[in-house]
This record gives C-alpha cells, sequence and structure tokens, in this order.
C-alpha cells in the first residue's frame, strides 16, 4: 500500500493506491501523529451524518475524516474542532482525488496555506 498525502498547515489529504480495505484510517493517521510527538489535544472523527463538507463515504468524497487540536495554536475560532485551531487529515481513495482536493483547497478555503503533495 502507498500512502500519498497533502499537508496543509490546516490540512493533510491521504489516499491509499491499494485496495479500500487496506487503506488508513484518517484516525489511525491522527495516531501516528501524536506518537511522533505533534501536540494533538484533541480530535474529532466525523461520520457522514455530522461532516461539515458532506463529502464522507459518498462517490468521489474522502473515506475518513479527522479534526484536531493543536495546542500550539492560539485559537481563532469557537468551534473547537475547526481547522484553524490545528488541522484535519482526510482519507481518499485515490491519488487522483488527492489531487483534486488539494487543488481545489490551493484555490479556495485554504489558499494561504501551504501545500505539499507527496
Amino acid at each position: 500500500m502507498r500512502v500519498v498525502g497533502v499537508v496543509l498547515s490546516c490540512l493533510c489529504v491521504a489516499a491509499s493506491t491499494g485496495q479500500a480495505a487496506s487503506a488508513p484510517r484518517a484516525r489511525s493517521i491522527v495516531a501516528h501523529l501524536q506518537r511522533s510527538g505533534l501536540p494533538i489535544v484533541h480530535f474529532k472523527a466525523y461520520t457522514a451524518a455530522n461532516d461539515p463538507n458532506h463529502l464522507l463515504g459518498r462517490p468521489n468524497g474522502y473515506k475518513s475524516k479527522v479534526n484536531f487540536v493543536d495546542r500550539r495554536v492560539a485559537h481563532s475560532s469557537s468551534d473547537p474542532f475547526d481547522t484553524s485551531n490545528g488541522g484535519s487529515v482526510e482519507v481518499w481513495q485515490t491519488h487522483g482525488d488527492a489531487k483534486r482536493r488539494a487543488a481545489y483547497l490551493q484555490s479556495g478555503p485554504c489558499a494561504r496555506k501551504r501545500v505539499h503533495l507527496g
């Protein structure tokens, strides 16, 4: 399985080019970031019912999503899980889907954030 990611200061987008069953889950990626020393103090795993973007589990949508709070960030939103208070991990089925999401974010809501696709 190969994992491809787009990292923004507000978002990490990952895709698996393997089978759907072997795709990493956003929650496991956040757990890995915590173990690696990122100061994530809280996180929220989304479901199709509470996904703010209405993309989770839909055709051409992400497969899993978690927003997290980074204790180094001065909170600028009343919603503790807003990406401005830390970040987000979205897992996509394909590299192409992740690239399209990265392009959308670069041209839209996160246009002033750095994006890395690897």
